[in-house]
């Protein structure tokens, strides 16, 4: 593959008692887009692919903060000579519950900007 972009769920902690520096995301302030976690550092070229097509097209989105946690991207960067990885995830409420909670935007945002992501992906690639 060319790119790969993995899409999660990830921890919204905008909730009573956690600390803005401890909420790695917020509900209500669209899909999260991830710098690095512990597997991986995303290249700049795709972070700021995916903010860019975003902001063009009126997407909301927020940056995942702080660096922790993992997704399959940390294994699918070092996949053979490499596959250059985008995260893209849901804040999500109560992460790993029988009873999870995403706002409906937060999720209609996720998917606006996986659909104009891999629209705009030239057959060429991105490098």
């Amino acid at each position: 593959p060319d790119i790969a972009l993995v899409v999660e769920a990830t921890a919204a902690g905008d909730l009573p008692g956690v600390r803005e520096e401890e909420s790695p995301t917020s509900i209500g302030l669209g899909p999260a887009i991830t710098i690095m976690d512990k597997r991986i550092i995303v290249s700049s070229e795709i972070f700021s692919f995916l903010k860019r097509v975003a902001e063009e097209n009126n997407i909301d989105y927020q940056i995942k903060k702080p660096a922790y946690g993992g997704t399959d991207a940390g294994r699918i960067h070092i996949t053979r000579s490499g596959i250059p990885s985008g995260i893209v995830s849901v804040p999500t409420r109560y992460i790993h519950s029988p009873n999870q909670l995403v706002y409906k935007k937060d999720l209609e945002r996720t998917f606006e900007l996986l659909k104009f992501s891999l629209e705009e992906i030239p057959s060429s690639g991105l490098y």
